[in-house]
């Protein structure tokens, strides 16, 4: 190998770097885009959630206190047993009655947030995917600027760093958010 001369270096050096900082930039910007503005559409997708499991767990401790004042009234025989009765039904029913809207939005919102994720995250990891391969051709072109050669054989850098980026995205497609099909798709595309 010889040596490359220092004016051909930095400026591939930079050429890299501004790649790469544009790169980054990009894949930033496509991370708010792919990821946390489709989570904060999803949230507002569903905004009673919050403050009804909020409400329940109010009504569920309202409930819990007073039939425990109905046993305490019980156990002392005082006269106002019926009407910490008549208040605890009313609490049950007040709890059943919210409790019943949370169990019927819960689902409805579990249901969709894999489906709704899916595009995002195949999305995001095809950005992802592609930076990388920008990467790994600039620093290849870079090295061939300077001179170095690519290794002969099976061992080439491309070989090598398509491995690497198969074994990354197979890692994305094992996940259980995922989806083994649309991670695989976006990784050969």
């Amino acid at each position: 190998r010889r040596v490359p001369e220092i004016n051909t270096y930095a400026s591939a050096q930079l050429a890299v770097s501004d790649l790469q900082h544009e790169m980054l930039t990009r894949l930033r910007l496509d991370e708010e885009t792919l990821m946390m503005e489709p989570l904060k559409r999803y949230s507002l997708m569903f905004p009673s959630v919050n403050s009804q499991i909020t409400k329940r767990e109010s009504r569920r401790q309202e409930m819990e206190k007073l039939n425990a004042r109905v046993e305490k009234y019980k156990e002392k025989g005082s006269p106002k047993v019926e009407m910490a009765t008549l208040e605890a039904k009313k609490a049950t029913a007040d709890f059943a009655k919210v409790d019943s809207m949370v169990m019927a939005e819960l689902p409805t919102l579990f249901a969709g947030r894999l489906e709704f994720f899916e595009t995002c995250l195949g999305c995001f990891v095809q950005a992802q995917k592609l930076y990388y391969e920008q990467m790994a051709s600039a620093h290849a072109e870079t090295l061939a600027k300077l001179g170095y050669s690519e290794p002969s054989g099976d061992d080439s850098v491309k070989d090598i760093l398509d491995s690497e980026l198969d074994s990354l995205f197979g890692e994305l497609a094992a996940l259980s958010v995922t989806d083994s099909t649309t991670v695989a798709k976006s990784a050969k595309s």
